[in-house]
């Protein structure tokens, strides 16, 4: 059997096994995306390249042999790893997110929202919705709906109603005999102060506690909600506002209305010797103040490093209108959860990380042509429909159900299990190194519940191998030569047909989501 190296651990392995196997023997993955088990390798992604006596070689098809010496994490080898992905993504069409997704400042996963609504099933959306936001109702009032302003179905007519659909779940679960609770992570043994109660804080304290932290939340008035509170009943019913405060403040968070602290840096010394982690998200900073905070500032708001809401003082955090004094309060209640996050990996970890940005294929500017091709995942029936903004006229489930359907899902919704995806992400990987010019359109053939998206797909051939193993009577093959080739059913049958006994098989193996279930 032979014995043989990957990256200075020793493995002895079977007569055959390939580097690949080896290498996951001691705890070491290889990418791969044209690789299947039990699949004649294709070599065809060369995103698997390891070093071996200073030649590349693909791990998926090269035998163990004794004395090797494998490289497979040095820079080198993953730069050339990388370039294998910029390559395959030159002429990935297809969001990995949606606009509406980047258009929403807390980032919420607003098409499976959407997805959960359109079934039914207000227990899963409120799970999604609650991920990003902590006061889904108050914004479904409030919101600017900056999301609605980028969703593609206004370009064929008008948008899904998000904020809308938002609120109707959120006051649908705020009315529920089990209204919805986030599992609260395991206690960390660490500590937080927030300092303010409006969006921003609010929203902080509820992400940290959550996180496993103990919270303690400072406000100078009576009453928390900030801002939130100077709207008049009309655009926001104070009962909206109060249940949702109230059912935040339901989780265990040490709330301590009227005691206010002083902004200044004597103050800052003692939190930051009593807690873990200070957040201010108190608003602006007064006048009175400004000289003896002891932050560096600009413009009377304190400086942050980009990313991580870091100030200038150990260990204190800055959110919200402090920032940002003319902030949206969708924008404040984003801060309140990034700030968590970051606060979050400083509490268990030590270390102060900036906020990694979303990865993303994206399909910037669509023509008509290729929305139309996104209109086989909507209802295209019912047309938009928002009820007057009053406590009365809210959607049925009925309504919300169809209003829910409308959208395009322009995001993949197998994003997840995309291993072009992960390993793009994971590599640093950039979308446009190598683009075509012009691009190629998207193209999505439908058979059944069963999409194929033809721009991602990367011709490994993987569903190819999988179909005529099973003997299926149709199957798909590839069809075309050079740079035209594409895969496809012969006889133009659709996708349902070609894959009768072989669809979810093909599904599961397919590593860029090129094949997808249309109910996921």
């Amino acid at each position: 059997m032979p014995t043989l190296r990957i990256d200075h651990k020793t493995v002895t392995v079977p007569e055959n096994t390939t580097v690949l196997d080896a290498a996951r023997g001691v705890g070491i993955e290889i990418p791969t995306l044209c690789f299947l088990p039990d699949c004649k390798q294709s070599i065809s992604c060369q995103v698997c390249l390891v070093k071996i006596d200073g030649r590349m070689f693909p791990a998926c098809a090269t035998k163990a042999a004794d004395g090797m010496e494998v490289e497979s994490e040095s820079s080198e080898v993953r730069n050339l790893r990388k370039t294998a992905l910029e390559l395959l993504l030159s002429d990935h069409v297809g969001d990995c997110y949606a606009p509406c997704q980047f258009g929403c400042p807390t980032h919420m996963d607003i098409p499976a929202m959407l997805r959960a609504i359109r079934e039914g099933d207000i227990a899963r959306a409120i799970r999604i919705i609650k991920n990003d936001i902590a006061f889904p109702a108050v914004l479904g009032w409030i919101c600017s709906r900056p999301c609605e302003k980028v969703c593609r179905r206004k370009m064929l007519d008008q948008p899904v109603t998000v904020c809308q659909l938002k609120r109707y779940v959120a006051e649908t679960d705020l009315g529920d005999d089990e209204t919805y609770f986030p599992e609260l992570l395991p206690k960390s043994g660490k500590s937080a102060v927030v300092i303010g109660a409006g969006p921003a804080g609010l929203s902080a304290a509820y992400y940290l506690t959550i996180a496993g932290h103990a919270v303690t939340l400072y406000e100078k008035n009576e009453l928390p909600g900030g801002r939130m509170r100077l709207f008049p009943e009309d655009r926001l019913p104070l009962e909206v506002l109060e249940a949702e405060i109230d059912h935040l403040l339901s989780l265990p968070i040490d709330f301590r209305p009227t005691e206010e602290i002083p902004i200044h840096h004597h103050s800052f010394q003692e939190l930051a010797a009593n807690y873990d982690a200070v957040i201010l998200a108190s608003g602006a900073i007064p006048e009175s103040c400004v000289a003896d905070c002891g932050l560096v500032l600009t413009q009377n708001r304190p400086n942050v490093t980009s990313g991580t809401y870091e100030t200038s003082l150990p260990k204190v955090f800055a959110a919200g209108t402090v920032l940002r004094p003319n902030a949206m309060i969708v924008r404040s209640i984003a801060d309140g959860k990034e700030v968590a996050g970051v606060v979050d990996v400083f509490l268990r970890t030590g270390k102060i990380h900036p906020r990694p940005p979303i990865w993303s294929v994206r399909t910037h500017k669509p023509e008509i042509s290729e929305l139309e091709q996104l209109t086989q995942n909507a209802d295209m029936n019912h047309r938009y429909f928002e009820p007057s903004p009053n406590q009365d006229n809210e959607y049925s489930r009925t309504e919300a159900m169809e209003q829910a359907a409308r959208c395009l899902h322009c995001d993949c919704r197998a994003r997840e299990k995309c291993r072009l995806f992960r390993y793009s992400r994971e590599y640093g990987a950039k979308v446009d190194n190598f683009q075509e010019s012009p691009r190629r359109k998207i193209t999505i053939e439908r058979g059944g519940d069963i999409l194929f998206e033809h721009e991602k797909c990367i011709k490994c051939g993987l569903c190819v191998t999988i179909t005529r193993e099973a003997a299926e009577p149709l199957g798909l093959t590839f069809i075309g030569r050079g740079f035209e080739v594409r895969v496809s059913t012969p006889f133009d049958a659709d996708m349902e047909t070609a894959l009768a006994k072989t669809a979810q098989k093909c599904i599961q193996a397919c590593p860029t989501a090129a094949i997808s279930s249309r109910q996921l």
